[in-house]
Parts: C-alpha cells; structure tokens; sequence
C-alpha cells in the first residue's frame, strides 16, 4: 500500500466490486466499500467497510462515517484493555494457590 494513503489525514476508500468470489468463507452480503481511517489504534491501521449507499449519502452530505474518530478511539481503549488483562495474573488461580497453601498438612 503507498505510504501516501497509509499516512493520509483522511480517510481513504477501496472498492473492490460488489461480487463475492465462489466459495468465499465470508460472503459479503450487500456492496461494501472498504475504508482505512487516518487514525491508529495503538500503531495498527483500522479498516472497515461501509456500506456503499452510506459512503454515497456521505459523499453528498459531506458527513463522512467514522469521521469523528470514535471508532478508532474505542478499538484503542480495547487493545489497551486487553494488554492489561493479559499482564494481570488469573485471580482464580492466585485464590486457588492461596487456599492450597493453607490446607497443606505439616507434620
């Protein structure tokens, strides 16, 4: 992909036609026009598709979807979240060490 439109301010769209490919695993079910956002969340790019009758009214109203940058906000607080449930030890097993611990007989 040019660095042009990975580093775009703006969105930018790809259409790729409205046909799914024979034994597609995840057929699309109406025209979609795929968007990178100018935004990352968390140095990662984020695509997603818009459904084309939203990209046209949005081309004539001016009102482009995801432009508020939310989306990207959201996926953010997500990944951030994730890390943090990842680097915390399991509860249920720092409980089931703890009481391990106690009913270990001493002779």
């Amino acid at each position: 992909m040019p660095v042009e439109w990975l580093d775009s301010s703006v969105p930018v769209y790809f259409d790729f036609g409205d046909g799914n490919e024979p034994d597609d695993p995840f057929p699309i079910e109406r025209p979609v026009v795929w968007c990178l956002l100018p935004k990352r969340a968390k140095g990662n790019a984020v695509i997603v598709a818009v459904a084309k009758e939203l990209f046209v009214r949005g081309c004539r109203t001016g009102v482009v979807p995801f432009g508020d940058g939310k989306l990207v906000d959201d996926i953010t607080t997500a990944i951030e979240r994730q890390r943090l449930a990842d680097r915390r030890p399991l509860a249920a097993f720092e409980s089931y060490m703890a009481r391990r611990s106690r009913l270990k007989r001493r002779f």
